[in-house]
């Protein structure tokens, strides 16, 4: 019962509301965000030839573009607008979709939906050839679908040049988990299965994981997402065995940054001279993009100042 009254206040916020907890409590925030029209969730941000775009929850996934990571951002027209077969074709809404570029110059979008008749969903991948254009489902079933359901899928390539999915488990305890993809990421690798990377009794969903010299780097968001005390989280190790030992620091929360609720964040590093972090928070009733300069101290992750809004 637990997981479905979490799901439904996640259902009612797809829908533009926000838990009267984070209405009563929503900070003035250090710096205004960089977009807000709407509401953007779970903000997965890439860069193409035209400059910066922008993916987050919503119905058929929405976008946003910008020639610059500050703005402005100008909505597109969704990139996912016709879903598999597996899916439930009345539920229209995704949830924090993932969008990466293949060295072959075509795009991958992984996904999670709505499957059968009650609050279990399943990731899928869909491709393109540009960012900018339609994306369109692969194969007749789900690339992961466990007896729980999954969400909160990130793409992940090694050093080597393995590619790997990971996603959370629905339902507590929270679960993430990594699986090996083929070449070129459309399918599970051959004989796969997944792999626990981390396992707790509380909430722990949008994994991002990044190689930063020997050490691997796992974000993560921690807490309820319609609750201020929503934050991320990072922990590090050099093998992906001993991630599940290793101890959560915070990298982003309400004391360090003035915002109700920052989570679901994404690092972008490519032709910039810092990463950058995006991430969402509470304003206004809504969950909006926000982003901030991520610096490395002794393979630690820091956050350092606001993007300032065009």
């Amino acid at each position: 019962m637990a997981l479905v009254a979490a799901l439904m206040v996640a259902l009612v916020i797809e829908l533009g509301g926000a838990p009267a907890q984070a209405q009563q409590a929503e900070s003035a925030a250090k710096a205004a965000p960089v977009f807000r029209t709407g509401g953007f969730a779970d903000p997965s941000v890439v860069r193409y030839d035209g400059g910066y775009l922008a993916i987050s929850t919503g119905r058929h996934v929405q976008r946003a573009i910008s020639r610059t990571p500050q703005g402005p951002w100008h909505r597109i027209r969704p990139a996912l607008p016709h879903l598999p077969r597996w899916a439930r074709s009345k539920d229209q809404a995704i949830w924090a979709a993932d969008l990466v570029q293949t060295r072959a110059g075509g795009w991958r979008l992984y996904y999670s939906a709505l499957v059968g008749h009650g609050l279990r969903r399943c990731i899928g991948v869909a491709t393109a050839p540009t960012a900018l254009d339609q994306f369109r489902p692969l194969g007749r079933r789900p690339l992961v679908c466990p007896p729980r359901g999954a969400i909160d899928p990130s793409a992940f390539t090694s050093r080597r040049g393995r590619h790997y999915l990971l996603f959370k488990t629905q339902g507590l305890p929270s679960t993430i988990r990594l699986l090996p993809l083929t070449r070129d990421g459309r399918h599970r690798a051959r004989h796969a299965r997944s792999r626990m990377l981390l396992r707790s009794r509380h909430v722990v969903e949008n994994p991002v994981l990044l190689q930063r010299g020997k050490s691997l780097v796992l974000l993560t968001s921690e807490g309820h997402f319609g609750d201020c005390q929503y934050r991320t989280t990072w922990r590090r190790s050099r093998t992906l065995h001993h991630l599940r030992t290793a101890h959560a620091h915070s990298l982003l929360r309400r004391a360090n940054t003035g915002i109700c609720g920052p989570g679901g964040a994404d690092v972008v590093r490519g032709g910039l001279k810092h990463p950058l972090v995006f991430f969402h928070g509470w304003a206004g009733g809504r969950r909006v993009m926000y982003a901030m300069h991520l610096h490395w101290r002794h393979g630690a992750p820091r956050v350092r100042g606001f993007l300032t809004r065009h």
